[in-house]
């Protein structure tokens, strides 16, 4: 059985994945899927060809036709430590692990994400935890035939979050997220990537709810009660190397009517070995829209203080 998806784990800490940040970025910062010929090597939380982290993107054109119940399941690991060592102990290294069942029907894919993080520079027991557990259902895409060799998609998703890590549990008392997302792609067909190489862009939106014991977490902090992602990824796939830039804007509201909004960039490389085996490398960048004065735009490729590398490999079948 060939591998048809693979999810890159990037550098995400314990203590950043809260309710469905996991389904947004890791994945997210994660599932990506990326088709070599008729291989289809997948790629992230949370897609049609190449790497799309997306949780709404999760079936390849190659699916769209097959009416049997299939499952598949790929495992990732990742070395993931910031870009500066400023030697103040602030700096971020971790192993991350990534355990991803899929059953794809005819009308559908059903996934989840099991991921936990060990922390290598903290070694209290709470700072290497499970992520909490996203379940979600994407709706056979809607394809159109566009501009040859490219296909328009369409694909729905609701998304369900479990409740797993500690500080998730304890800390803010989640009882569980919802969200319903949809994307749209324009994707090569199988064979453009084999010949001559070939671009995919996807763009998706997604809407959710955080529903919470209390308003606040056990510290008093006013908890996130409605979410909005907004995800654009552009991918180049030139047969076994594929490389990928994904942005995404993502919009919270208090439940004291507070917004805020944050972003999430990552470029990655990554290298199939074969149908079963890959290894990617790349960058992330996250934190606040805007700087403290709440003027000027904090959005910056790199940041000394929140930059991330990583290096992951993928196994499949």
């Amino acid at each position: 059985m060939k591998m048809i998806l693979k999810v890159t784990l990037l550098a995400v800490t314990v203590s950043s994945l809260v309710s469905l940040d996991w389904v947004y970025a890791a994945s997210f910062k994660s599932s990506q899927l990326k088709n070599n010929s008729n291989k289809s090597f997948g790629q992230n939380q949370n897609s049609v060809q190449k790497k799309v982290i997306m949780s709404a993107d999760q079936v390849t054109p190659e699916d769209i036709e097959q009416p049997q119940n299939e499952f598949h399941a790929s495992a990732a690991v990742a070395r993931n430590t910031s870009l500066y060592d400023h030697q103040d102990g602030s700096k971020q290294d971790s192993f991350d692990f990534l355990l991803v069942p899929i059953l794809k029907m005819p009308f559908g894919t059903l996934l989840s994400k099991i991921a936990y993080s060990r922390d290598l520079h903290d070694d209290q027991p709470e700072a290497s935890d499970w992520v909490d557990l996203p379940v979600n259902f994407s709706l056979k895409p809607n394809r159109w035939e566009w501009s040859p060799p490219y296909i328009l998609t369409f694909t729905p998703s609701i998304t369900a979050v479990i409740p797993i890590n500690q500080k998730t549990i304890k800390r803010d008392q989640l009882q569980t997220s919802l969200s319903v997302g949809g994307s749209v792609g324009i994707i090569p067909d199988s064979i453009a990537a084999e010949k001559d190489g070939s671009f995919s862009l996807k763009v998706g939106v997604t809407a959710g709810q955080n529903f919470y014991a209390y308003s606040t977490d056990i510290n008093g902090a006013v908890l996130n009660k409605y979410s909005s992602n907004q995800t654009i990824n552009l991918g180049y796939t030139y047969k076994q190397i594929t490389a990928s830039f994904e942005f995404i804007n993502k919009s919270r509201w208090t439940f004291e009517d507070n917004s805020k909004s944050s972003f999430d960039h990552t470029e990655e490389i990554e290298y199939a070995f074969n149908d079963h085996f890959a290894m990617a490398i790349g960058h992330n960048n996250t934190g606040t829209t805007l700087k403290p004065n709440g003027s000027e735009s904090n959005v910056d490729l790199v940041d000394e203080n929140a930059s991330t590398v990583y290096l992951s490999m993928t196994a499949g079948f």
